[in-house]
């Protein structure tokens, strides 16, 4: 009698196992296909193609250092980590309304402004800006007219008259603004140069990228144009989410963040990087 109640015992704890075991696994389960789940919802992510220019499947019409972020996000992430991720062309100012009112789920390229972080999230490690999960470096470059006195010391710019030129909405603008410097916004960086070109404007403040992808379009622009050596400025770029979009899907936008970081880091992102760099 002893020994068939020890049996039992046994029998009610070996059950239970199985049935703790089961609804581990089960939890595991359903985490995982929440996991996916977020992961097949379609995310809009904004790019600026203010000249209409851009092909997301020909990496050449995109400016040099720009081209892996692009490709990472619009090709690597879905490949190869599952994200419904599409990239939609805009310009750069309406796309940054449209991310303010909650309009688009998120934005490529965006350096950090306060103000922009008033309706976006950037990517954070305790509490500061994480540039670990950046898309990239670059720089903005002074491109000026060949007759031009304009100089610029690595830190204040001098004679020249007029604006300098620039597009809308770029963090550039702010910053030349606090020198006391005039700047003359502009949508289309070919319309910016090509006013250089002709002496309209004495000089423009554009990313390097942007004034190389130009230069190779509008080849003549070079005949009365000059890159200053010094660049104006250094600036990191993020993918951002509309505050919206962040707070109804955190988890997946952590995931794209922390997938790009990975991506950063594998022998195939540094192979393309290579690559794509030798490429015009």
């Amino acid at each position: 009698m002893i020994s068939c109640v020890f049996f039992t015992q046994q029998t009610v704890r070996t059950s239970l196992a199985y049935k703790i075991v089961g609804l581990v696994l089960s939890c595991l389960i359903c985490f995982n296909t929440a996991i996916a789940s977020e992961n097949n919802k379609e995310i809009v992510i904004l790019y600026d193609d203010s000249q209409g220019t851009l092909d997301i499947s020909d990496i050449t019409s995109i400016s040099p250092d720009s081209r892996m972020p692009y490709h990472t996000i619009g090709n690597a992430l879905p490949q190869k980590y599952g994200f419904n991720i599409r990239l939609k062309p805009i310009i750069w100012s309406r796309g940054l309304e449209l991310l303010k009112t909650g309009m688009a789920d998120g934005i490529l390229d965006a350096s950090y402004q306060d103000e922009r972080a008033e309706y976006a999230v950037y990517p954070t490690k305790d509490g500061k800006l994480d540039p670990s999960r950046s898309l990239r470096n670059s720089y903005y470059y002074l491109y000026y007219n060949k007759s031009s006195q304009i100089q610029w010391d690595g830190q204040k710019l001098s004679n020249f008259e007029g604006p300098i030129g620039s597009i809308q909405s770029y963090s550039i603008v702010k910053d030349l603004r606090a020198k006391g410097i005039n700047v003359l916004e502009m949508q289309r960086e070919v319309g910016i140069l090509k006013d250089v070109y002709i002496g309209k404007l004495d000089a423009a403040a554009l990313p390097e990228g942007t004034g190389t992808s130009v230069f190779n379009r509008f080849p003549y622009l070079v005949d009365n144009i000059l890159t200053h050596k010094t660049p104006l400025t250094t600036k990191t770029y993020y993918l951002i989410f509309s505050k919206h979009f962040y707070e109804q899907n955190t988890g997946v936008a952590e995931n794209i963040w922390n997938s790009y970081k990975e991506y950063k880091n594998t022998k195939e992102y540094k192979t393309l990087e290579d690559l794509h760099a030798k490429q015009n």
